[in-house]
């Protein structure tokens, strides 16, 4: 994890004791929050407690406002992806758990897993443990967000703890492990947000939870008005060659200064509904494909962190 990303998990931290958005001091019972801040779906924490795993707090299905865990379980130490995490205090990452003996259902089965051992003073304390229902769904940067927020909340990094194989992945270390699934999931996940912050373009307050909400779009911008910045830049790019000109002032009234109604864009442009509806489909893709090269050749260097309370201008 770079500096910047740490930096922007800090703020956020900071930013959610001062407003009161914990319900606990414990930071056995903040992390969930704050992954869930962060934009995991599924968290659950365990607390070592006599010889065992016990569950005590979750973010996601598992979460119950009053009870904290919905149906706690506890778990022997050798038992479960969680007891292997547990016993030899690292960082575990399954992508295929039908194909893992390991693999210990809860509330429902789901195909890939993420675990790492709570470790302070050198003293195991607990697993940390998120689930999703896709296959080959963590990637690194989610790797790299567990661990950000591991160090901010005052735990030690766990060390490298091996990979499980499915049925053609190999056995390697998790942290050089970069399937072709996973990069494709990658691809398609920051697709969706840029689409999402373009559609949300005028509206600060869905752009800035849109960046909370999705950490590998924040890993490489930080700001409402960055976000903006960009998508204009982009898109003003067409304006060089003629045949594409069209396409940049589509997306300006649709999306950067929108007018009422399509219709209306499409008398001020001189073209008919259809037209502009096909010429608006193209320049989308186009500049969601332009955005995205844009950030995946990014250095870390080229994003400042910010506060996250200046994230909306």
């Amino acid at each position: 994890m770079d500096e910047s990303q740490h930096l922007l998990i800090k703020n956020i931290h900071q930013h959610m004791l001062h407003h009161g958005l914990y319900a606990s001091s414990d930071p056995l019972q903040q992390l969930p929050v704050l992954l869930g801040t962060l934009g995991f779906e599924d968290c659950v924490v365990y607390q070592c407690r006599d010889e065992r795993l016990t569950q005590v707090a979750a973010f996601g299905p598992k979460h119950c406002q009053h009870a904290g865990v919905m149906q706690p379980i506890s778990l022997p130490f050798d038992l479960g992806v969680v007891g292997y995490t547990a016993r030899h205090q690292v960082i575990t990452v399954i992508n295929e758990a039908s194909y893992d003996s390991r693999y210990v259902v809860d509330d429902q089965h789901r195909q890939s897993e993420l675990a790492m051992a709570l470790v302070r003073h050198g003293r195991l304390i607990g697993v940390v443990d998120s689930e999703h229902e896709q296959p080959y769904y963590f990637t690194r940067q989610h790797i790299d967000w567990f661990l950000g927020v591991l160090v901010v909340l005052g735990f030690e990094p766990p060390k490298q703890g091996a990979n499980s194989p499915g049925p053609v992945v190999s056995k390697v270390s998790h942290i050089t492990l970069k399937s072709k699934s996973s990069q494709a999931k990658q691809v398609m996940l920051i697709k969706a947000a840029i689409l999402s912050g373009l559609k949300s373009f005028t509206d600060s307050a869905q752009l800035k939870s849109l960046l909370i909400r999705q950490p590998l779009l924040r890993s490489h911008i930080q700001v409402v008005e960055q976000f903006r910045t960009l998508l204009r830049r982009m898109a003003k790019r067409y304006t060089e060659q003629a045949k594409t000109s069209k396409y940049h002032a589509i997306l300006t009234h649709t999306y950067f200064a929108p007018m009422s109604s399509g219709q209306l864009i499409a008398e001020r442009l001189h073209m008919g509904y259809s037209t502009y509806r096909r010429h608006l489909a193209k320049a989308r893709d186009m500049l969601i494909t332009d955005v995205l090269e844009e950030l995946l050749n990014a250095q870390p260097g080229d994003v400042r962190p910010v506060p996250i309370q200046s994230a909306v201008s």
